[in-house]
C-alpha cells in the first residue's frame, strides 16, 4: 500500500492541477486499490482577507509587485494547462480569501470519510464557480452538496476552534519537513515530489516506488491497429 500525503491550499491553482494529474496518473498505473491519499492543510497566505475586498489576481500584483498585465499573462498559462485536463479555470471573479475555515471543515470531511468529495468539491468551487470561501453560506452549501451534515457543518464554521488544532499539525509537520511550496507530495513517509508534477512525471515516479516497496504493478499491454468494433458486457458496438 502506498501512503500519499499531499500538502495543499484551496487557492493554489496549481494543487488542483496536480491533485488531478495524480489521479490520472494512479489510474494509468493500475494502483488505484493499492494507493490511500490523504490531504494536508497548507496556508499560503493566512493574512488572506476574509471578506470579498480584493481580486485574486490584483492581490497577488501586489504582493509580487508586478503589473496586471503580467500577472494576467502568467494567468493564461495556468488557464491552459489546466484546460489540458478537463478543468475549466476562471480568474476574472475570483476573490483573494482566507482558506482556514475550509481547512477545518476538511478534517471534518476525513472524519466522517468524505475527503476525497469535499476537496474536489472546493478546487472546482473556487477556480471554476469563482466561490468565497470565507463567506460561511456559501461554504455551508458546498459542503452539504456532497452530503456532509449542515447542522454539523455550520457548528465547525461558527466555532473557529473547531478542528483548528489538526490544521496547525499539518502546518508544523510542513515546516518540519521544510515544505515552502504547495502541491507537496509525501509517499510512505520517504519519497517526495514538489510542484504539479505532469501524469507522466507522476507515472514515473510511482512505478519507481512500487517496485522498491515490493508492489506489483499490473501488465501493460502495447495496443497495435486501429479502434475497431467489438463486443463488451453492455453489448456489442454496431
Amino acid at each position: 500500500m502506498l501512503q500519499i500525503d499531499i500538502w495543499s491550499d484551496y487557492v493554489c491553482p496549481f494543487c488542483y492541477i496536480g491533485k488531478r494529474e495524480l489521479e490520472n496518473a494512479i489510474i494509468e498505473t493500475g494502483l488505484k486499490d493499492q494507493v490511500k491519499v490523504a490531504f494536508r492543510a497548507f496556508e499560503l497566505n493566512p493574512d488572506s482577507p476574509t471578506e470579498p475586498i480584493i481580486g485574486m489576481l490584483e492581490d497577488l500584483s501586489e504582493r509580487k509587485g508586478q503589473p496586471l498585465a503580467n500577472i494576467k499573462q502568467m494567468v493564461q498559462n495556468i488557464v491552459d494547462r489546466a484546460k489540458r485536463i478537463g478543468l475549466d479555470y476562471r480568474f476574472d471573479n475570483l476573490m483573494a480569501q482566507n482558506t482556514r475555515s475550509a481547512h477545518r471543515l476538511a478534517k471534518y470531511a476525513k472524519e466522517v470519510g468524505k475527503a476525497a468529495d469535499y476537496n474536489e468539491r472546493i478546487f472546482h468551487a473556487v477556480f471554476t464557480e469563482s466561490k468565497f470561501l470565507p463567506d460561511a453560506n456559501q461554504l455551508i452549501e458546498l459542503a452539504t452538496d456532497i452530503g456532509l451534515d449542515r447542522d454539523k457543518v455550520s457548528e465547525i464554521i461558527e466555532d473557529r476552534e473547531a478542528y483548528s488544532q489538526d490544521v496547525e499539525q499539518d502546518i508544523e509537520l510542513a515546516r518540519q519537513l521544510q515544505i515552502s511550496g504547495v502541491p507537496f507530495f509525501v509517499i510512505n513517509n520517504k519519497y517526495a515530489l514538489s510542484g504539479a508534477q505532469t501524469k507522466a512525471d507522476f507515472v514515473n515516479a510511482l512505478e519507481e516506488i512500487a517496485r522498491e516497496e515490493g508492489i506489483t504493478l499490473k501488465p501493460k499491454l502495447k495496443k497495435l491497429g486501429a479502434e475497431t468494433n467489438s463486443c463488451g458486457i453492455d453489448g456489442c458496438d454496431i
